[in-house]
């Protein structure tokens, strides 16, 4: 592997780092979305209590499926970043066989 190719993958490593600490931090604003389940009582006040319910399913579906997104691309980009990580020390590794 060339130097230049060493560089490139840094620099999409530390991309990956930066994505992987943005994804941390919508991970921590997961549960503030859960906060819509509270507006499920109004919905069955003004709507009936069918609206409550679809409200309360529909919150849950939000959370759920923000978690799991956001779950996705962290693990990915983790993984990602991992098989990046192990090229360049497989390459640095055969780099030092061959100058020995």
């Amino acid at each position: 592997m060339t130097q230049e190719m060493v560089i490139k993958y840094q620099s999409e490593i530390a991309r990956l780092d930066s994505e992987i600490a943005h994804y941390e931090r919508q991970w921590q604003r997961v549960p503030r979305f859960a906060w819509v389940a509270l507006l499920c009582p109004i919905a069955g006040v003004l709507a009936g209590w069918g609206a409550a319910f679809v409200a309360f399913l529909i919150s849950a579906a939000l959370v759920g499926v923000r978690a799991y997104l956001v779950a996705m691309r962290k693990s990915e980009n983790a993984w990602n970043r991992d098989r990046l990580r192990a090229d360049i020390d497989a390459a640095e590794a055969s780099h030092t066989e061959t100058s020995a």
